[in-house]
């Protein structure tokens, strides 16, 4: 068994890291989404205000990414 990450976990994981650093911006949640994540769905449908919504909110409750947003944070902080 192969220990390489398949590809849509690599992609995945950038896009995590994407809305992340979005999200530190300006700490809006669902343009981080649209931005990470893209602005229509997998089958070319434009994605919902309100989708994005609820899935931005799911992100931000788990907590690998709410590690990353306090280390990309603190990291921000400590730059200006």
């Amino acid at each position: 068994m192969s220990t390489e990450p398949d590809a849509s976990d690599t992609a995945r994981e950038a896009r995590l890291r994407r809305f992340v650093d979005e999200y530190v911006i300006d700490h809006n949640a669902v343009r981080a989404y649209l931005e990470a994540f893209g602005r229509t769905t997998a089958t070319g449908r434009p994605r919902s205000y309100n989708a994005a919504c609820v899935e931005a909110s799911k992100l931000l409750k788990t907590p690998e990414v709410r590690a990353e947003v306090r280390a990309a944070q603190h990291a921000a902080d400590g730059r200006t």
